[in-house]
């Protein structure tokens, strides 16, 4: 086989180069041999009009980029350094050019961030898109454009990027191609090549200066849904999109062969061809969640528990406590007043992507239950729930979700809200704190309309066993309208996985207007971070863009409170309210005896399970503690 797949990358297994002849405008492909894969190189050309190719815009970076390299273009297409020579007044021109650069960017990577309806087969409304509040590149609001200025951009764009489609009256619009947003399916938005018949000639152009990573690492989707190829090369006449014209490394795909092995590959209206690559191979998917597998542990293995011989942390004999900690009986959270409810936002993903290997392969058995994927979500979601009403009986539990996930919980307290949103792994983490967002909305609203207790909030993963009452932060801490999470970290110093909210109608007003600017931040400086992380440099970087605020109290394992933009925020140490298993053994040196919140990162999930098992029957919150305490090190398979 002449090339290996994973999820994001065709990896280059054999392959030969031939020289670009200088002067031919089109190289033959006759007496090229057998291997399926061809290098054909034009870096001993000089850089001068003699070259085999149109000049066009400086080489930057590999094929495949993602929306920086669009938004550049964007700019320099709009300021003319593209556009052919010849006199004459170019505002209309670039007034529609600059549109359509604009159009570009927003269809096929910030729709959804623009909370654009964006349909399976990448159509959006265009009459949604001109009420969104942008400016083109000519400085142009995106508002003061007509649905006209939009059907001249579509015609205009010379690599044909659009397609429009009128339906019951209403005209929509889509980027034929190069999309980042998740929800576009390849299906719908792309026709499947059957045979090589459709398209002879399948070609990826590069510069000279990717050649060395794309033979270790193969051709990369980087941040799209698709590796893309072209039909032909750049100076065929009827090759409109999928190269650039100053490529000096062409990559030739044998389409026959790659039909063979599986590969799905898909042309789009303007003659792009496109392969989605995680869809290649699934004896490769499988074999690499075997290789994975294999590095982890499916049992639990104990080790020395850290922080012993400490004072105030838990002490432990083997997986028996000799200290209790302060909260092995479960507390009153009614004792405080107010209500207190836990929120979540949890969403299965379709797991079918092996559909053909056995699914004994796929599962993972902890205690006397086997569990496929979905169901070891499931299962830690109940987990979570478990946990809550042991040691919070009087709290409700609140789970935010996409409206298509079939979440069927019944259990007392426990509350499946749906919010509208991009609930994809890419976004998820953008979309949470949409969701945070959404349901504060509500309640800010019906607060407004009804007088009545008062009901607190923590949003929280969903991958977290509160062993201790929570309601007290409340009762402890009467002046804050946010409470986060810190550890003494420079570049994360703060955790998104906890999240208080006082219930006011003035306290959800303040979080919500907070959560809004760590959303504006997101988006605008962490996008690229959507999957993961990206929540929490935004965070961090709201908190330190108050002048007055002294990061060098993140040190202390102190609570502290903090004026933020008019937001009264307590900053409440991980070590007792977002207690990692990990770190614990190293950063927290040990558990505190007044441990709240245990969170179970990455792949310490199958200790979450295991550890509610072990309760169910010790009984004893303290030993199960230990048990944890002993057992975080390590990585698991669940």
């Amino acid at each position: 086989m002449w090339a290996s797949v994973s999820s994001s990358s065709i990896r280059i297994l054999s392959y030969c180069r031939v020289l670009l002849p200088r002067v031919s405008a089109t190289p033959t492909l006759q007496g090229i041999g057998s291997p399926a894969l061809v290098f054909m190189d034009n870096t001993n050309n000089s850089s001068s009009g003699n070259s085999s190719f149109v000049s066009s815009a400086r080489p930057n970076g590999r094929g495949g980029r993602e929306r920086d390299l669009d938004m550049k273009n964007d700019r320099e297409r709009s300021r003319g350094r593209r556009g052919g020579g010849g006199g004459g007044s170019s505002v209309g021109k670039d007034k529609i050019d600059a549109l359509g650069r604009l159009m570009t960017r927003i269809l096929r990577h910030m729709a959804s961030e623009l909370n654009l309806n964006v349909r399976s087969d990448g159509y959006v409304k265009v009459h949604d898109l001109l009420k969104l509040n942008m400016k083109t590149f000519a400085n142009i609001p995106l508002k003061s454009h007509t649905v006209d200025d939009i059907r001249e951009a579509v015609r205009k764009d010379s690599k044909q990027r659009f397609s429009l489609l009128e339906e019951n009256g209403e005209l929509l619009i889509r980027a034929n191609q190069g999309h980042t947003i998740t929800a576009v399916e390849s299906e719908r938005l792309l026709k499947p090549i059957l045979s090589v018949e459709e398209v002879p000639v399948c070609v990826h152009g590069t510069y000279r200066k990717n050649l060395e990573s794309i033979l270790a690492s193969g051709l990369k989707r980087m941040k799209r849904l698709h590796v893309h190829f072209s039909c032909g090369l750049p100076a065929d006449g009827e090759v409109i999109s999928g190269m650039r014209r100053d490529v000096n490394i062409m990559i030739f795909l044998d389409v026959k062969k790659a039909l063979e092995e599986g590969m799905k590959l898909y042309i789009s209206d303007n003659k792009v061809i496109l392969t989605a690559v995680m869809e290649l191979h699934q004896k490769a998917a499988v074999e690499d969640v075997l290789k994975k597998q294999s590095k982890k542990s499916d049992h639990l293995v104990l080790g020395p528990a850290a922080g012993q011989g400490l004072p105030n942390r838990l002490q432990c004999r083997g997986t028996r406590a000799l200290i209790k900690t302060h909260f092995s009986v479960p507390s009153k959270a009614s004792d405080i007043g107010d209500t207190v409810s836990l929120v979540t936002v949890f969403t299965i993903y379709n797991s079918s992507l092996i559909v053909h290997a056995d699914n004994s392969l796929n599962l993972v058995t902890v205690g006397n239950a086997s569990y496929n994927k979905e169901e070891r979500s499931m299962a830690i979601l109940n987990a979570f729930i478990n946990f809550i009403q042991l040691t919070m009986p009087q709290s409700n539990i609140i789970i935010l979700t996409d409206p298509v996930s079939d979440l069927a919980i019944r259990r007392n307290r426990v509350t499946v809200y749906p919010i509208q949103g991009e609930y994809s792994r890419d976004k998820l983490m953008l979309q949470r704190i949409r969701s945070y967002i959404a349901f504060l909305d509500t309640r800010i609203e019906e607060l407004s309309q009804r007088q009545g207790p008062i009901c607190n909030y923590i949003f929280t993963d969903s991958d977290i066993a509160v062993v201790g009452d929570l309601g007290h932060i409340f009762c402890d801490f009467p002046n804050f309208h946010v409470a986060l999470t810190f550890r003494n970290n420079k570049a994360q110093p703060l955790n998104s996985g906890f999240i208080a909210v006082r219930g006011t109608h003035n306290g959800l007003l303040r979080a919500k207007i907070f959560l809004q600017e760590v959303l504006k931040v997101y988006i605008s400086k962490y996008s690229s971070s959507s999957r993961m992380l990206g929540d929490q440099l935004a965070l961090a970087w709201v908190v330190r863009s108050n002048p007055s605020f002294d990061t060098k109290r993140f040190s202390k394992a102190q609570p502290f409170l903090e004026d933020v933009g008019g937001t009264s925020v307590l900053f409440l140490p991980c070590a007792t309210h977002n207690w990692t298993p990990p770190e614990g053994a190293g950063q927290f040196h040990g558990m505190p005896l007044d441990v709240k919140v245990v969170h179970f990162k990455g792949s310490r999930k199958r200790l979450m399970l295991e550890s509610w098992n072990f309760f169910t029957s010790s009984s004893d919150i303290s030993d199960m503690l230990c048990l944890i305490l002993m057992s975080g090190r390590t990585k698991y398979d669940f």
